[in-house]
């Protein structure tokens, strides 16, 4: 009795600090690795508890099932995209599987089947964050601004921080001659993100592009306080305006 005890408290041991690990969604098949060690309770408890004749069998039929156990979990890990697809077998619903898809996908440079994987994380869930504003990238690099602000406005459901978006078509309206809608854009990002340097910098160079010079300065003065030591702020509006306006109205896609 004392010697069955050591593997049941081995399986103890092991097991009850990762129980909570199952209730993950089923897709993260991650959690079932930390079986591995409490398992080991098992065939030592058949060690102590079988004869001789059957222990050997029994052992060698265990370590071989483990074997090819290990193998499959094992070649899971082998790579992001492999770990991604086995977790689409797992939870063909979830829609952090499709972004994540996206998102690889975009970097490989199909942005065709990126787009129709974010699609599908969006349809999934309306308001994934992650999905939303990569699909707002891909839209923004097709041109299709209405559809891109969309979505980054709808992002800001989950992530009312996600300033980029707002910032980055602010410029492509801006450099599609939509003046007053970019103009638009920016001064109620500069409202939405007070603390955001880059907002309140891009503020001030478009109220300088406008000729509201006030206005200017004061969106500079607060940028400028949000980073004093920034070489953009370097020199004064002024200086700020020439060396940066043409940049920004010559800048490229993102």
């Amino acid at each position: 009795k004392r010697e069955i005890a050591l593997p049941l408290v081995w399986l103890a041991v092991w097991l009850l600090p990762v129980l909570n690990l199952w209730a993950l969604d089923p897709q993260w098949m991650v959690t079932d690795r930390y079986l591995f060690l409490p398992s080991l309770a098992l065939p030592w408890a058949l060690a102590l508890l079988l004869p001789q004749r059957a222990r050997t069998v029994t052992l060698a039929a265990l370590a071989a099932a483990f074997a090819l156990l290990t193998l499959r979990y094992s070649a899971i890990f082998h790579d992001e995209r492999t770990f991604l697809a086995a977790m689409e077998k797992a939870e063909p619903t979830s829609s952090l599987i499709f972004a994540e898809q996206g998102r690889l996908l975009a970097q490989d440079g199909n942005l065709t089947a990126a787009r129709t994987a974010l699609t599908r994380a969006v349809e999934l869930d309306p308001i994934a964050p992650g999905a939303l504003l990569s699909l707002g990238d891909l839209e923004l690099q097709k041109g299709e601004l209405d559809a891109a602000e969309a979505h980054y406005r709808k992002a800001l459901i989950v992530r009312p921080y996600a300033s980029r978006g707002f910032k980055l078509l602010a410029l492509a309206r801006a450099r599609a001659g939509q003046r007053d809608k970019a103009s638009a854009l920016i001064e109620e990002s500069a409202k939405r993100w007070p603390d955001d340097f880059e907002v309140q910098l891009l503020h001030a160079l478009f109220l300088g592009a406008a000729g509201e010079r006030d206005q200017a300065q004061a969106a500079y003065d607060a940028a400028r306080r949000l980073r004093p030591q920034d070489p953009a702020v370097a020199g004064g509006l002024d200086t700020t305006l020439a060396r940066l306006l043409p940049a920004i109205q010559g800048a490229a896609r993102p």
